[in-house]
């Protein structure tokens, strides 16, 4: 019965780390990275003691989506020139 419950623990906290990265992931991409390497580190150090550093790498990553809305923004199309 012990073992059950040892196998049903660690299945228990494997998914909720996985619930964990994965917000994390969506979190790195939304700041204009690519999000599966951040996945993997939040994921694999979230499981042993170095959890937090796959948590705090995507915390200072710099929002890089902002950068590339106002670099479209500023080059004018054909279309939105005005008419002389």
């Amino acid at each position: 019965m012990a073992i059950l419950l040892s196998i049903l623990g660690a299945i228990i906290v494997l998914a909720f780390d996985y619930a964990i990265a994965k917000v994390f992931e969506d979190i790195a991409y939304q700041k204009g990275h690519d999000g599966k390497k951040y996945f993997w580190w939040c994921f694999c150090c979230g499981t042993t003691a170095l959890g937090i550093v796959g948590y705090l790498m995507v915390i200072a990553l710099p929002d890089r989506g902002k950068q590339i809305i106002e670099e479209k923004i500023s080059e004018p199309t054909p279309e939105e020139l005005p008419e002389i």
